[in-house]
């Protein structure tokens, strides 16, 4: 009995030693623009209520389209953490550049214009692009409303998921600065 117990032993650790321990990679959607820090002086004039993500880009891995409606979910290239809340910091972040403002996040004020969006596609794709499509709806305190919609494509600049990383926030950069150029 012993003798077999040394044996799977032994098999068990020599399995285990040539197997080599891939490395997960996190990755964090974090705005570098500067945010403000102190008390606010009066109340914000917009509000990112709500982000909406596509249910396959709600999970930890990255997404890559693999061939038209085929994708794949990287196990080792992950989000540090869930899109649907980082989103709204990066979001309120640019859009609050793009307004030369503070963008509340959830602020329910009757002053602040509401700001609602919607991101179905973001992810990158066998052609070395990373495609976005969203879209974004305003309610203003008088009830007028503004709504609009992005679609656009940017080359991943080099080989790896850190460049399409890269290309994500510049494409969540360019739909910020397009949703705050249609809110002055």
């Amino acid at each position: 009995m012993m003798r077999y117990l040394f044996f799977f032993i032994v098999i068990f650790v020599s399995a285990c030693s040539s197997q080599p321990v891939a490395q997960k990679h996190y990755y964090l959607l974090r705005s570098d623009s500067p945010v403000e820090t102190g008390m606010r002086q009066q109340a914000p004039q917009y509000s990112l209520q709500s982000v909406k993500v596509a249910t396959y880009l709600d999970q930890s891995g990255l997404v890559l389209e693999t061939a038209e409606g085929k994708i794949v979910i990287a196990r080792q290239h992950q989000w540090a953490e869930p899109l649907r809340l980082s989103l709204p910091g990066f979001l309120a972040a640019e859009i609050g550049v793009a307004l030369n403002q503070e963008v509340a996040i959830h602020d329910a004020s009757s002053t602040a214009t509401q700001i609602n969006v919607s991101i179905d596609q973001l992810h990158g794709n066998a052609q070395g692009e990373v495609k976005m499509v969203a879209y974004w709806s305003a309610i203003a305190a008088d009830g007028s409303r503004r709504a609009g919609q992005f679609s656009d494509v940017e080359d991943i600049s080099s080989d790896g998921y850190e460049a399409m990383v890269r290309a994500e926030q510049d494409l969540l950069i360019r739909f910020s600065q397009k949703m705050g150029d249609a809110l002055k």
